[in-house]
Parts: C-alpha cells; sequence; structure tokens
C-alpha cells in the first residue's frame, strides 16, 4: 500500500550513518539478503548485463545507458555511483539499485543515477524478487540504508507505480505523487487497425492531406537512420531544433555538451544496446525537419528524444509524421508496448491508451536534509497543481517565454 507524505512528517523523518568504503557486505536476516554497495561500473558489468536480460526494468537502467551517461555527463558534474546490489545466499542477483551522490545547494543527496536525463527512476529487479517482495521491501530498505555513504536526503524523482505487472516495492516507502505522468500506447500487429482504433475518418483525411501539401513543397521521405553518420547527422539536426523550441518557450535549454557527448556515445551503432536504438527523420530538400529518437529494451518502445524545426512547415506537422512512423516501424518490429514518456502533449494523448502514474520518494536524513526535502517537496507540489490547471498551465508558459525573451 503507498503512503503519501505531507509536509509535516517529512520533518519527522531520522538520520542513517555514515560508511566510506567502497564494498560494504552486511549479513541477511530478512529473505536471505546479501547486500553490496559499489561505486565501481567494471566491477558489476557482467552480472548487470545478465540481470538485465531476464529482469524487470526500463532501457534507463541498464548498464549501457548508465556507464555511458556517467563517462561523459556525470564525471562531468562529479556525480559518484553507488550502486547497490542485492543477492540471494546462493548467489543469484535480486536486484540492482543504480543511485548517484551529488552535491546541490550544499547538500549530500542520494538520487538515481543519470537524473535528470532518465524518464524513469527504477531499479533492476529479478522477477522472482518482485513475486515475493510485497510487504517486505521496507524491511530490505533499513538493510540497504545501513550500508549507504551518509547523505542528508534521499531524492528519487519520476518513479512508475508498476512495471511488468509488479507494483514498484518503493511504493512501499513514503512517497508523494510526481507532477507528471507517463503515457502508454499498446501496439498492434496492425498499423492500419491502429490508425482506425485511434483516429476518425476525417482525422486520417486530414493527415494524408497534409502528406499532400508537403508533396507539393519538394522531395520528402521518412528515414530511418542507421548508419554512425547519419545518426550523428540527425542528433546534431535535434538539437539545434530543440534549442530554438525551448528558447521560444523561455526554457534553458538542458542539452550541453557533455549531454551530447553522452547521446552520441549510446547512439553509436557499434556501442552495446544501441542495437535497440531508433532514429527516424523526415526530410524535405535534403533538410532535416523533424526528428524522432527512441530505444527499445524488453519489448517496449521508449521515447527519448523529438523536434521539429520552427517556421511555417508547422502547420503540417512534420513531427506527427515521424511520430507515425516511428509507430509502425514498431508494430512491424514486434514491439508491444509504445512509451511515449512523461510529460502530458497533444500528440500524447491522442495515441495513448493509458495513463501511468509517476511518483517520488522523499527522505530528510539530516537538518539540511529537511530542508531541501521541504523545498522539493513544496515545488512538486505547486508544479503538478499547475499542470492540472489548463488555465494556470496556459498562464505560466506564456509568462515563462516572455520573461526569457
Amino acid at each position: 500500500m503507498r503512503r503519501h507524505i505531507g509536509l509535516k512528517e517529512m520533518q519527522q523523518m531520522s538520520k542513517i550513518g555514515r560508511v566510506d568504503s567502497v564494498s560494504v557486505r552486511h549479513q541477511p536476516a530478512q529473505r536471505h539478503v546479501d547486500i553490496t554497495v559499489s561505486t565501481d561500473f567494471a566491477s558489476c558489468r557482467r552480472e548487470w548485463l545478465t540481470l538485465q536480460d531476464r529482469a524487470i526494468t526500463t532501457v534507463f537502467q541498464t548498464y549501457e545507458w548508465l556507464e555511458a551517461w556517467q563517462s561523459h555527463v556525470g564525471q562531468h558534474n562529479t556525480v559518484q555511483p553507488i550502486i547497490v546490489i542485492g543477492k540471494h545466499l546462493d548467489g543469484r542477483t535480486m536486484f540492482i539499485l543504480p543511485f548517484g551522490l551529488v552535491i546541490k545547494n550544499h547538500c549530500r543527496i542520494l538520487t538515481w543515477l543519470s537524473h535528470p536525463h532518465n524518464n524513469y527512476g527504477y531499479g533492476v529487479f529479478d522477477k522472482s524478487f518482485l513475486q515475493d517482495c510485497p510487504g517486505e521491501f521496507s524491511t530490505i530498505w533499513r538493510k540497504i540504508r545501513t550500508v549507504l555513504p551518509k547523505v542528508d536526503a534521499i531524492v528519487l524523482h519520476n518513479q512508475p507505480a508498476h512495471g511488468g505487472g509488479f507494483e514498484n516495492p518503493f511504493t512501499q516507502l513514503a512517497t508523494c505523487p510526481s507532477a507528471d505522468s507517463s503515457y502508454i500506447l499498446a501496439l498492434t500487429d496492425s498499423m492500419e487497425d491502429l490508425q482506425t482504433r485511434k483516429f476518425s475518418s476525417r482525422s486520417r483525411r486530414r493527415l494524408r492531406q497534409q502528406e499532400r501539401e508537403l508533396d507539393g513543397l519538394g522531395s520528402w521521405q521518412i528515414v530511418e537512420a542507421r548508419s554512425d553518420a547519419e545518426i550523428t547527422r540527425a542528433a546534431s539536426a535535434t538539437f539545434a531544433q530543440k534549442q530554438t523550441q525551448l528558447t521560444n518557450r523561455g526554457i534553458a535549454n538542458p542539452f550541453d555538451q557533455p549531454f551530447k557527448d553522452f547521446f552520441q556515445r549510446f547512439a553509436s551503432a557499434r556501442y552495446g544496446i544501441s542495437r535497440a536504438l531508433r532514429c527516424y527523420y523526415l526530410e524535405l530538400d535534403g533538410e532535416i525537419i523533424a526528428t524522432n529518437f527512441g530505444a527499445v529494451h524488453a519489448g517496449t518502445y521508449y521515447g527519448l528524444i523529438t523536434s521539429m524545426a520552427d517556421g511555417p512547415l508547422k502547420r503540417l506537422s512534420p513531427g506527427s509524421m515521424v511520430m507515425r512512423y516511428a509507430i509502425e516501424r514498431s508494430c512491424e518490429d514486434g514491439v508491444r508496448i509504445f512509451d511515449f514518456s512523461a510529460g502530458s502533449s497533444q500528440y500524447k494523448t491522442r495515441w495513448a491508451d493509458s495513463e501511468l502514474s509517476l511518483f517520488e520518494t522523499l527522505i530528510p536524513l539530516s537538518a539540511k536534509g529537511r530542508v531541501y526535502c521541504m523545498a522539493e517537496w513544496l515545488h512538486i507540489t505547486v508544479k503538478r497543481r499547475v499542470k492540472h490547471s489548463p488555465f494556470l498551465w496556459s498562464r505560466i508558459k506564456k509568462l515563462r517565454a516572455l520573461f526569457r525573451r
């Protein structure tokens, strides 16, 4: 049962002890769990790759994603990996929790590794562990806390309430709702049947009319990028388009050079899980107009970045055309779930079948941590209420763009 935390409760939480060593073992008393904490990616590689092939997790907790992110973004921002590994006494790895230790506002904060660039904060869980876990994770969590390094607060963002048919174990801790939800589409074998189900005949005629109008403007095609050169070209166009888009909306551009380096490494055709990377773009007379990057893991397509060039072509919705193509190719490839990622947009609600609720875990462990968590809780609460009010949200977006200019 999930328990929501309020401001008063947050002020009453306690501290944890300090552990300075890189690897600490804790002898189990519950569920025969042996817990190890490590800061070294290389030492975890083999068991991580073995577990994630059978685990319930997301693409954002795969070894390839996190190792590439830490090598560029994490190291640049002095993030220390805190990798918690839980094993059965017979040696089977039951879970991996990829945390990161960051310094924010003079506080030592434990968060999910690769935040804020991951759509989901989650663990890598063996299915048998999730089957047996209900009602027991709070006990296991107390063990984990005894071997964590000293921090001021534990702040875990954007956690899905469910995954792979199982409840997220972290729902057993004190939680509060996230500001956003995610949007999910169940795919079928037939794109034609899917479009018939999701769009009216009038909407489908409008889509065909937009394509005919695009025909009149020049030679266009939707490309599935396969080579490093094509992916690099699409990524460059994406970051340029996102910078213009975010500036116009009054939002600071989060895609700095370390992130670009990380994304390029992850996207490289020579790099591990990038076999599952998907990159599509619409090209008009040799110019990239719209892009869609995603990654497939365990039968789910996870949306990563979409972009669209500013200008008069926006009225023809080239971004929607590329999105539709990405969904069609996913159907052909046997992908079963299309995850549009967190955040509400018109194209997401138009396509999605369901809304996936997300939650936050805020645990203060010092006086500074209590202040930090109260500020986080207030920010999340206000943001959630604003986003759930169409009137307030539209006004905020206009004011943000105005102040940015």
